[in-house]
């Protein structure tokens, strides 16, 4: 996934080809096929990798806020931003979602092509005073 992020990064989405992905990964193009059906789904498994580390870290302040509000804030966007995918344009949104789509219309289990697992995340949960803000 890193060598394709780099090559979409670099070419644009459009442009990275599944066999440059495969070269610059040092893999065959076969065994990127094995785990990816096209670039989209290569897209929707760096989007959840993503999604999982700006989870991480507004977990990490939800559980020890500052006490300003404001900080408390800045320190949730702050978590967000950093970790934007800088090839993320419209053609890559377009081929992230049908990949997601197609992932969810897989088999029984909700499991799409390649195994992967397709969900569409729930609004966050409530979020309740903790830390410096629950001594207040």
């Amino acid at each position: 996934m890193a060598a394709a992020a780099r090559l979409f990064e670099e070419r644009g989405f459009e442009q990275a080809a599944m066999e440059e992905i495969a070269a610059t990964a040092e893999l065959s193009v076969a065994t990127v096929y094995n785990y990816f059906r096209s670039k989209g789904d290569i897209c929707l498994a760096i989007y959840r990798a993503d999604r999982d580390l700006v989870q991480a870290a507004t977990d990490r302040v939800i559980a020890d806020p500052p006490a300003d509000p404001v900080d408390a804030i800045c320190r949730l966007m702050e978590a967000d931003f950093d970790t934007e995918l800088a090839f993320i344009d419209a053609g890559a949104w377009e081929a992230l979602i049908a990949a997601a789509f197609a992932a969810q219309r897989g088999d029984e289990n909700g499991n799409g092509p390649g195994g992967h697992r397709c969900e569409f995340t729930p609004p966050p949960r409530r979020a309740e005073p903790r830390g410096a803000a629950a001594r207040r």
